[in-house]
């Protein structure tokens, strides 16, 4: 009889356990949907989460399906969507549990980057890797190692933060603009492309809450363009250096 109730105990235990597991499984940190501007679902966008587990760090990664669902596992304050025809989308994560993306289509948002002019710029021309800016003449120019390389260090005013201009960093993370992000009162990104339309990098800018503006242009090839911290007046100038930007001719 005994041997009978312990037989019972552990049919009822292996009945019962599966549903128990079930119940208990682990949630994700973050799922959702990814969506167009008229609601219908988008598959296929890759949607960047934390950094992952180091060592090395790798960014955990993410597509949405046929219904646009996604789910990221670990924790994370900032989710960048990326697709081909979309402008891309950073969000800051409030709290764990479902997002609701929108994206919007990318027409009129890229910037273009057009094969430099044959006349003689306005001013100092300065660059590597086939990507060039002019500068004004007069800019006091220093060449330093930033966090993304070595740069040169553009001031317009001996009392703002300067420009950084790289040529030799490891550029086109998804996660370089998330402090300044979650920092921002308002931002936005847009693609980099050329004129056939081939994506070269991501332009990011956006303003703190305390009104100081930044701007960090990532070029895939291996080179940036950024400030941070400025008032209005010194990063309209800056933003006409970075707005130079053109590519040189190939042969």
């Amino acid at each position: 009889m005994r041997s009978c109730k312990v037989l019972c105990s552990i049919l009822m235990w292996a009945t019962i356990c599966p549903v128990m597991a079930e119940a208990t499984e682990a949630k994700p940190f973050i799922s959702g949907v990814v969506v167009a501007s008229d609601g219908q679902p988008i598959d296929g966008v890759t949607v960047y989460g934390s950094n992952g587990h180091c060592c090395p760090f790798v960014p955990e990664r993410a597509e949405t399906d046929n219904v646009g669902s996604f789910r990221l596992e670990e924790p994370v304050k900032v989710i960048h969507f990326w697709k081909t025809g979309f402008r891309p989308l950073a969000v800051p994560v409030q709290a764990s549990g479902e997002l609701r993306a929108v994206l919007e289509r990318d027409e009129n948002t890229d910037w273009n980057i057009s094969v430099c002019p044959t006349a003689k710029p306005r001013g100092r021309e300065v660059g590597e890797n086939g990507l060039r800016f002019t500068i004004p003449r007069g800019a006091k120019t220093k060449r330093q190692r930033s966090d993304e390389g070595l740069a040169l260090a553009i001031s317009l005013s001996p009392h703002s933060a300067p420009l950084l201009l790289s040529w030799t960093g490891n550029t086109g993370s998804p996660h370089g603009d998330d402090p300044r992000i979650l920092e921002s009162k308002q931002f936005a990104e847009r693609w980099i492309k050329n004129n056939h339309s081939e994506t070269l990098g991501l332009d990011a800018k956006g303003e703190t809450r305390e009104g100081l503006r930044w701007r960090h242009a990532a070029f895939f090839f291996e080179a940036t363009a950024s400030y941070s911290a400025v008032l209005k007046e010194t990063s309209e100038s800056y933003d006409n250096i970075i707005n130079s930007a053109c590519l040189a001719p190939t042969e």
